[in-house]
């Protein structure tokens, strides 16, 4: 298996949005930036922290990414409450969907053993993340599928200490498991959707990071686009 999925967690608001960006992208490479690699610096020290039940300031000595860090990692062993929990978890593929996987930052189990809760650090300051993100319902729903999930649901968790939200830094949405069964359901037929050759595109905001966003006519034609993801639309309630 390979680091990344074919269908990325991380990028499903941009295929489950536009299906045709899965076909655009195939073979094309997407840069690395600054930005991603002091993401993956954090995601490091952050990992460690929590393993080691360390403070970040012990593991670095840029107090500029060991201050929101630390912040983080308070967060984060609050959010634990002493329960068991998985680091950098890597979750397996579903049954008929080979190609969907992904890597949580943290998933915590209740005293039975159940996945309550999938809690996700993002690092970046530039663009806010909210809690009912497509990213983390994926990884509830992978996660449960691997561990077993709450018969109460799962609560997703972002953990964003450098990015203003009216909410402060720490956001979740809990989904019941009806929530999570519609949207297995949503997910396979997107899926599909994307895996047809002739899959139609659609521009928006979840164009940012795609690698072919710069071939896309689709995009050009569209531009300047500032909708809203369609998924968002039509995801099923908690």
């Amino acid at each position: 298996m390979s680091a990344h999925a074919p269908f990325a967690p991380s990028a499903a608001e941009r295929w489950m949005s536009c299906p045709g960006s899965f076909q655009a992208e195939l073979g094309l490479s997407r840069p690395t930036s600054l930005y991603a690699e002091e993401g993956t610096t954090a995601h490091a020290i952050f990992t460690q922290a929590l393993l080691h039940d360390v403070s970040p300031y012990q593991l670095t000595d840029d107090s500029l990414m060991a201050k929101p860090l630390h912040e983080a990692w308070l967060a984060a062993k609050q959010l634990i409450a002493g329960r068991r929990f998985l680091v950098e978890q890597r979750l397996e593929p579903m049954p008929g969907l080979p190609d969907l996987w992904g890597t949580s930052d943290i998933i915590v189990f209740d005293r039975f053993g159940h996945v309550v809760m999938v809690i996700d650090l993002k690092f970046g300051s530039g663009v806010v993340v909210e809690p009912n993100t497509v990213q983390l319902l994926i990884y509830a729903l992978l996660a449960a599928q691997q561990f077993g999930g709450s018969p109460d649901g799962i609560t997703a968790v972002i953990v964003q200490p450098r990015a203003l939200h009216s909410a402060g830094p720490v956001r979740d949405y809990h989904y019941s498991v009806d929530a999570l069964n519609a949207f297995l359901g949503e997910i396979q037929r997107r899926v599909s959707a994307a895996l047809q050759l002739e899959a139609p595109r659609v521009s928006g905001l979840w164009c940012r990071f795609c690698a072919a966003k710069n071939i896309c006519t689709t995009r050009h034609h569209n531009l300047p686009q500032t909708s809203s993801s369609p998924f968002h639309q039509g995801r099923p309630s908690a």
